[in-house]
């Protein structure tokens, strides 16, 4: 049987991994994920240790590799590269974790170009760039994930403290920080699949969100009701995007926003599935395409079949809870019915509920699939205060 070596230990991808009928080797850098149990092996090597992981995949002998986190992006690359398996070389996979570089070279390509953006490395940089810049503007770590570390600055006072936030609060140790002119307009997701030269779009995904200041995710919509025309606008630019970064294989994660003036910018962009269920529960449930699937395969050197993408309605909502520590839970199962894709929540008795400000304090999320979305997203909030009422704390 062949080896599939999996970044992170997340349960549905070692499930759909081992359902394929491949032999399971999982690499994580955090002993306490449940997922490991489940994996025919597994070890605990830090993502930043890339010879460590190299000489682990080559001992285990495994035949692809793939990445189920934002963090192993890079080392999935390289252990690609080394081993000369399907994936992204590892000179993308690094391009794809500097937000600055991806910038200059869309840019180059005439591909998308946010109207400024700049990278400093401490706060003494700034009095080189406070001139040039037009407020207000976003800053965040440049090798950041998810809304972690982002703020919005209005001026040059504001500035400072913004970026030193930004670096304090980077979830690597690279504290580069990113300066981008703020874009207003509406954010949407895009699930993109890369396979023998062509990317299929599997699904564009209204977002919604927190207010300043934290932007965080507060859930998806598909369709993403945009009109056919800006829709296929959206499609050609994530296609661009994609080539001009030389991301010539497997899933691909984007946000964009777009302006009331339906300008089109790429904000964020990912080599990797989606997180918060989108790969494993929206996708399919919206497009009818096993998104995981695909990915284990495509890494394992095995045919894809994409098929026709469905368009049903899915709104997924990010279970956002009152602070408190957890006395008890009640039974999820009681909220399902025939409308219902996923109702995950990972809290367990005596969990502390932390404030939601990034996706660092994402605690599960509701799934629903019907006909209209409207009624959909009324529902999903619904349950999700009545999940949230329904938690006993001390």
């Amino acid at each position: 049987m062949k080896k599939i070596l999996i970044f992170r230990a997340v349960k549905v991808v070692i499930e759909k991994a081992k359902e394929l009928g491949y032999i399971t080797v999982v690499i994580d850098k955090d002993n306490e994920l449940g997922g490991k149990e489940l994996a025919d092996y597994y070890k605990c090597i830090s993502f930043e240790d890339l010879d460590g992981c190299l000489a682990y995949a080559k001992e285990m002998q495994i035949d692809g590799v793939v990445s189920a986190s934002e963090f192993s992006v890079i080392t999935a690359g390289y252990i690609a590269t080394n081993m000369n398996l399907p994936g992204i070389s590892y000179e993308t996979a690094m391009l794809c974790k500097n937000k600055y570089e991806m910038c200059k070279v869309l840019e180059e390509k005439n591909v998308n170009a946010i109207p400024q953006f700049f990278k400093v490395m401490n706060v003494d940089e700034l009095e080189s760039i406070k001139e040039k810049l037009k407020f207000p503007v976003i800053v965040k770590p440049n090798e950041g994930i998810g809304s972690e570390g982002v703020t919005k600055a209005e001026n040059v006072e504001e500035l400072r403290d913004k970026t030193i936030f930004a670096q304090e609060n980077a979830p690597t140790q690279n504290n580069t920080t990113l300066i981008q002119t703020f874009i207003s307009g509406q954010e949407y997701g895009v699930e993109s699949f890369v396979y023998d030269g062509t990317v299929y779009v599997l699904g564009i995904m209204k977002k919604l969100m927190t207010p300043p200041p934290y932007y965080s995710e507060l859930g998806h919509c598909s369709p993403s009701g945009l009109d056919e025309q800006l829709e296929n606008r959206v499609k050609e630019l994530v296609t661009n995007t994609i080539k001009a970064l030389g991301i010539n294989i497997g899933p691909v994660n984007i946000d964009l926003i777009i302006t009331k003036n339906n300008e089109l910018y790429i904000i964020d962009i990912g080599a990797r599935i989606g997180g918060n269920s989108i790969a494993s529960h929206i996708i399919p449930a919206t497009s009818g395409i096993d998104h995981i699937a695909n990915t284990i395969k495509v890494a394992m050197d095995e045919p894809v079949v994409i098929g026709s993408i469905k368009n049903t309605a899915v709104a997924s909502i990010i279970l956002t809870l009152t602070p408190g520590r957890v006395k008890s839970l009640p039974d999820f199962t009681k909220y399902y019915d025939e409308s219902t894709v996923s109702i995950a929540c990972k809290l367990k008795e005596d969990d502390e509920i932390l404030e939601y400000k990034t996706c660092a304090n994402v605690y599960g999320n509701i799934i629903l699939r019907g006909s209209n979305l409207d009624n959909l997203i009324e529902k999903a909030l619904y349950l999700k205060e009545r999940i949230d009422s329904e938690i006993i704390r001390y």
